[in-house]
């Protein structure tokens, strides 16, 4: 029910971008695994752990960094039944992944495990001018192909000869520890500020203003439909709970092993995404907990949960950030993508007055 009406899910899923496909995989993956670190006679010979490795695999061609989590469940697989299980999850990660390093290497005769944009993304979120959650690099046109073709030109310029995909990630990675290095105290000021960033009940816009679009669609600004704030707030209170149970320790490892990489380059709402079918797991959790207290005991069981939500409810509260792009009246980029739909439409008249109100307003990022 928590999936069906959060809207940032409904929003995604009409992008038809890779992210509404990641979650997907990476909940099938969890369907998969043991729910309890004990040994199962469920899968003797691994199958279900090698249908785990390749839906994490597909994951991970969808998003590399979830290549972190494949040691934390291949772990927790080792514990619950023989080595045999845990090589049949990495075996089957190993078949999604090995191909597109194959071809990587015989296109662009360079060694990529899947992709080449992490020294890059590295330096978007460790540079003396990142705000932590705008992904354009310093000195590049503010397009998704010009800031492509400039992040490869300024690297290779600076080398002085043309550049493999991984030389240009390693030449942006080596700038971004610079950064690190001879910054520390900047450096931990943008930390914290990402940190603020991934909590917040905020939805950060990435390469599309979603609340232009949610505010333009109407029905998904009605109180009927959750955002990141109500389950971010049921989630850490079912993790702060009895987090050591079951699945919910499989659940809260993968929050912790997803969630540091996401600091480590910037925090649009794309990235944190993946973060949330588990925290509404653990949410429903302490909903039906809740409800059984009630039951049992009437409202003397709530008050320790109820203390801990008004709580973590208070410091999401604090720390939330307002958007000036939630008007939809003022963001260029929304009217911007309007107008080419109209456009398509073949409406000119009214594609061109969006237009015009892009091109009117003062923003950055307004290059295209």
């Amino acid at each position: 029910l928590m999936a069906a009406l959060y809207w940032p899910f409904i929003y995604n899923e009409g992008e038809l971008l890779l992210d509404s496909l990641l979650w997907v995989l990476i909940v099938g993956a969890f369907l998969m695994l043991p729910e309890e670190p004990t040994p199962s006679p469920s899968s003797p010979k691994g199958g279900r752990e090698f249908l785990a490795g390749i839906l994490l695999g597909l994951a991970a061609i969808t998003r590399p960094n979830v290549l972190m989590f494949v040691p934390v469940a291949a772990w927790w697989v080792f514990r619950g039944g023989t080595k045999s299980r845990a090589l049949s999850l990495i075996l089957g990660v190993v078949l999604c992944v090995l191909p597109v390093t194959a071809r990587n290497w015989v296109v662009g005769n360079d060694f990529v495990l899947v992709a080449s944009q992490a020294g890059v993304n590295f330096y978007i979120g460790n540079n003396e001018w990142s705000d932590g959650k705008t992904a354009v690099v310093p000195g590049t046109r503010a397009t998704w192909w010009g800031g492509y073709e400039d992040t490869i030109r300024i690297a290779e310029q600076a080398q002085g000869r043309p550049l493999a995909p991984s030389e240009v990630s390693r030449f942006w990675m080596g700038k971004g520890m610079e950064f690190l290095v001879q910054k520390p105290a900047r450096a931990m000021r943008l930390y914290l500020l990402k940190l603020k960033y991934l909590l917040n009940p905020t939805e950060i816009s990435n390469n599309q203003n979603v609340y232009f679009f949610r505010n333009y669609a109407g029905f998904l600004s009605w109180p009927v439909f959750l955002g990141f704030g109500v389950i971010g707030v049921l989630g850490l209170a079912g993790l702060a709970g009895s987090w050591r149970e079951g699945t919910r320790l499989l659940l809260a490892a993968y929050i912790m092993v997803y969630a540091p990489p996401i600091l480590i380059f910037f925090v649009p709402d794309k990235l944190r995404l993946p973060l949330v079918p588990a925290r509404m797991v653990v949410a429903g959790g302490v909903l039906a907990r809740a409800w059984e207290g009630w039951k049992a005991a009437g409202f003397a069981s709530l008050r320790r949960p109820l203390a801990l939500v008004l709580v973590l409810g208070g410091g999401a509260f604090l720390i939330r950030i307002n958007p000036p792009y939630a008007d939809p009246a003022k963001p260029s980029d929304g009217h911007f993508t309007l107008a080419n739909a109209l456009a398509r439409k073949g409406k000119p008249a009214e594609a061109y007055a969006c237009y015009l109100r892009a091109v009117n307003l003062n923003e950055p990022y307004r290059s295209r």
